[in-house]
């Protein structure tokens, strides 16, 4: 049958904290990180001599204790996450794989803009539609809504591509001042028109909507495309 991986016991790990425990904190929450690199020395990730190797289950906990006294301090155990360790090339292959996923989904996002857009210059001035006003009036609305979900949709994507941006970085494929330089073409930038190009515009067309003044609609016609 397939060898049964060898279990080692828990060792002390190495681990930084974003912030510290504050004295008396009822309650205490941080971001983590353990370097492999404490065990790990060299850069070839098959080197026989390195505890921790591709193909291996890495386990991680913490742990924690109280001042309590008199008499022993009490200690308390965080459950076990583990962490599959896999070989260079297939995390590289996995985070290119997901990078493709959301170019993919940007791509998607732009088309629906481009229809929504291209709907809000034809669509008839409500004022002019006579019997139809009541019909423009509905898609002017839903063209609201439509920007609302785009905005959320574009500010999801570029969450997710910093995400990615991310796990480079710990796992020391892309050196971080190049990281820095890809937030600010990718993420920052969905992250602004999301959050803020998207409802701006929305608000614009629903003023359209409320008072039939063409240089609303212009206004929104313009920020649509400079999305």
């Amino acid at each position: 049958g397939a060898p049964v991986a060898e279990e080692v016991p828990f060792a002390p790990a190495e681990g930084r904290f974003e912030s510290a425990l504050e004295s008396n904190a009822l309650r205490h929450e941080t971001l983590a990180s353990v370097d492999l690199r404490q065990w790990n020395k060299g850069r070839d990730e098959n080197d026989p001599n390195h505890p921790i190797r591709p193909g291996m289950l890495l386990s991680l906990r913490y742990w924690a204790k109280d001042n309590f006294g008199p008499g022993e301090p009490h200690t308390g155990y965080g459950e076990a996450m583990a962490f599959r360790v896999v070989p260079i090339a297939q995390l590289t292959e996995e985070l290119r794989r997901r990078q493709v996923e959301q170019r993919s989904e940007l791509s998607k996002l732009l088309e629906e803009h481009q229809a929504a857009t291209l709907e809000l210059q034809e669509l008839p001035n409500p004022a002019d539609a006579g019997e139809r006003r009541a019909l423009v009036e509905g898609r002017l609305k839903a063209l609201v809504r439509r920007q609302q979900s785009l905005g959320r949709r574009v500010t999801f994507v570029g969450e997710t591509y910093q995400r990615l941006l991310w796990e480079y970085e710990i796992n020391r494929l892309i050196e971080g001042n190049r990281v820095r330089e890809m937030e600010a073409l990718i993420p920052r930038p969905l992250e602004a028109i999301g959050k803020e190009a998207f409802p701006i515009v929305g608000r614009q067309i629903d003023g359209f909507a409320s008072t039939p003044d063409e240089p609303l609609r212009a206004q929104a016609v313009a920020g649509a495309k400079d999305i």
